[in-house]
């Protein structure tokens, strides 16, 4: 796996960027999570029809995603990376029943951590309320929510148990508001429980510098005001 030409040439990127940025600036990884790598390799049809028709097949396959993601994780550790996030919307409500959560890809999850050897984030798109709970007991160091999820409600199922992150729109909001309402809505989003402010999915291709600047400064401008009480 980590000789094939896109994974070496990604080890490589993490090689360059660690040694161009300070130490202040942490270096995030991304790779597919275990159910969105099951889901690639057989198609969304297959994968969505056999959590029922062929169970004992879409464990296996999620097995194997799981020992691609942990052997891919290292590697990226070993050359720099300070956190990997695995994005596996795969595995949210919007796809899969809760209960599949549990019985196909909780203990997977768990297994991962186990084995990894740094920080992991896991982002799930879509309303991933109803696998919070057990979720945040994965092992997982940080859950990436997006802006479907409330934040309140969130942050009184996870509690202290891991960082939640999330969740300003980055359409409605990083893409298509002003920057001083890019800041106001930023500014709620930590008070409401927030660890880690972040886009609630990908940024949109023609996001604005200056709506990141704000998007940023509002994180700063929160906690200095907040240091002033």
């Amino acid at each position: 796996l980590l000789e094939r030409e896109r994974v070496a040439t990604l080890l490589k990127t993490t090689d360059i960027v660690k040694e161009r940025v300070s130490d202040d600036i942490p270096i995030v990884a991304g790779m597919l999570g275990p159910a969105a790598l099951a889901m690639s390799l057989v198609g969304a049809r297959n994968y969505l029809m056999w959590f029922i028709s062929e169970p004992d097949t879409i464990k296996e396959l999620i097995t194997i995603g799981t020992d691609i993601c942990i052997e891919y994780s290292n590697a990226l550790f070993e050359h720099g990376a300070d956190v990997v996030c695995l994005p596996d919307s795969e595995a949210g409500p919007d796809l899969i029943p809760p209960e599949f959560f549990e019985t196909m890809i909780l203990d997977e999850y768990k297994r991962l951590n186990q084995k990894v050897h740094g920080k992991t984030i896991a982002h799930i798109c879509g309303d991933a309320s109803d696998i919070l709970e057990p979720l945040s007991t994965s092992g997982f160091d940080g859950i990436s929510i997006e802006e479907k999820v409330d934040v309140g409600y969130a942050k009184s199922i996870i509690g202290n148990k891991t960082c939640l992150i999330g969740n300003i729109s980055p359409v409605e909001t990083l893409l298509g508001m002003p920057p001083e309402q890019v800041k106001e809505e930023a500014k709620a989003c930590i008070n409401d429980g927030i660890d880690i402010l972040a886009p609630g999915c990908g940024l949109a291709p023609h996001t604005s510098l200056k709506n990141l600047k704000a998007f940023v400064d509002a994180r700063d401008e929160y906690y200095l005001e907040k240091s002033k009480l």
